[in-house]
C-alpha cells in the first residue's frame, strides 16, 4: 500500500469515528440516554485519550 492510500484509509476511518461519536453526542443531548452517555465517554477516552463532559 502506497502512502496516498494508507494517509486516504486514516482519514476516512477518522470521519467514520467523528460521524459515529457526533451522532451518539446528539441522541445522549436528546434522549439523556444513561448508556449512551456512557458509550460517548468509552469512546471518548479510547480516541482522544480524554472524557468530554456533556
Amino acid at each position: 500500500m502506497n502512502r496516498k492510500a494508507k494517509r486516504l484509509l486514516k482519514i476516512i476511518i477518522f470521519v467514520v469515528i467523528y460521524v459515529l461519536s457526533a451522532s451518539l453526542y446528539t441522541r445522549v443531548l436528546t434522549t439523556n440516554d444513561t448508556e449512551a452517555r456512557l458509550v460517548h465517554e468509552l469512546l471518548a477516552k479510547k480516541y482522544y485519550g480524554e472524557v468530554v463532559e456533556v
